[in-house]
Parts: structure tokens; C-alpha cells; sequence
């Protein structure tokens, strides 16, 4: 029997949050690759696109032009393209161990802590009722450098027999939130061109 996410995958997200006015973020999971492509409208700043082919992470912005992403970031790229983040957690990370329960933003939650070697641990919290996500804290690296951020995943839905969350809080240490809330789904079928560099980047790779 084939491993969940061992099939193709492809959805078009649009969501809105409290930073973001707009965001399509297009994401495509095959038994081989993960890729994704990101649009953002921010006001008072315009469009922001982010991608990862596979291979690549990049990003373009008037705030910083066209730019390869190398590191933790691009890591961290690629675990955003990564829709089904919990299959096969022991090939992504050098460990992975259930910590015990403990609460999280007032749920009872098993804390489950994975282990890359020369990375902060990354911690991720399952309702002990339902065995949903719930959260995860982790360090987040920008180029602004490193920050404890925590995130909170809420309001599941059932989508085309998937239970899929529809809104997103990201806590900063700023004492700034970041609330996501997911305004639809389309599965459509996915133009072979959607995830190709843009012209910008591939100057850069030469």
C-alpha cells in the first residue's frame, strides 16, 4: 500500500491576515518533490513573491530584488512547501520523541520534539482529543536573524475528505501576532510553468 501523501498533490490557497492583505500561495507534493510558489500583497509595501522548486528557494520584493535564498532559510522554505509535514518525520530529522503532554494555549497536547543536528529543536503540539496539530514553537530565521516564534493552528475544516486548518496565529517576540485566515481551497490542475524560476533568479544561478 502507497504512504499517505505518496500521490500528487496540487491546491491553490487564498488567505488574508493582519500583516498580508492578500495572499495565493499554490503548492504541489509528488512522490519526489515539494514545490511552492507564494504571492503576497502587503499594504504599502505591493507584491512580494517567495517560491521553491524543488531545489531552489527564492524570493523578489522591491525591498530586496531578486534573491537566492542558502541555509536555514531555504530549510525553512522547504518545510513550508512540505504539505503533509508529519509523514516520514524520521527521514526529515535526525530525531523525533514524544515529550509528554502539556498545555498549550489551553488544550491538552502531546508536545512531540524533532532533532536536526545543527539546528534549534522544533516542537509541535497534537490535541490529545482529536489528534490535531494545534501549534508549534520553533526558531525562525530572517534576514532580520533568529527569533522564537510561536505558531497556533486552529479552525479545521473538511476539505475533499482532508481535515485542513483555516486559521493561523503566529505570536512574535516583538509582542506582534500575525493572524492567517484562510478565505479558500481550489484543486485545480496546475500549469507545468507554475513553479518555474523567474528570469530574475535564473541570472542569479548562473
Amino acid at each position: 500500500m502507497d504512504k499517505p501523501g505518496a500521490a500528487s498533490l496540487r491546491s491553490y490557497l487564498t488567505a488574508r491576515s493582519s500583516f498580508v492583505r492578500r495572499a495565493l500561495l499554490t503548492f504541489l507534493l509528488t512522490p519526489t518533490k515539494r514545490q511552492m510558489a507564494k504571492l503576497t500583497t502587503i499594504e504599502g509595501i505591493g507584491e512580494q513573491f517567495f517560491g521553491y522548486d524543488g531545489e531552489t528557494a527564492w524570493q523578489n520584493s522591491a525591498l530586496t530584488g531578486p534573491e537566492i535564498l542558502e541555509g536555514e532559510q531555504a530549510e525553512q522554505f522547504a518545510m513550508q512547501a512540505d504539505v503533509a509535514p508529519f509523514i516520514d518525520l524520521d527521514e526529515k530529522f535526525d530525531s523525533v520523541e514524544v515529550t509528554g503532554k502539556k498545555d498549550f494555549q489551553g488544550h491538552s497536547a502531546y508536545s512531540l520534539v524533532a532533532k536536526r543536528e545543527g539546528r534549534e529543536p522544533i516542537t509541535h503540539y497534537f490535541a490529545v482529543d482529536s489528534g490535531l496539530h494545534i501549534g508549534t514553537e520553533m526558531t525562525q530565521v530572517s534576514q532580520m536573524g533568529k527569533m522564537e516564534v510561536m505558531v497556533m493552528v486552529e479552525d479545521y475544516r473538511d476539505v475533499n475528505g482532508l481535515k485542513i486548518s483555516h486559521k493561523s496565529t503566529v505570536e512574535l517576540p516583538v509582542g506582534m501576532s500575525i493572524v492567517t485566515q484562510v478565505e479558500s481551497i481550489d484543486n485545480s490542475e496546475l500549469p507545468e510553468s507554475t513553479f518555474e524560476l523567474p528570469d530574475e533568479i535564473k541570472e542569479l544561478k548562473k
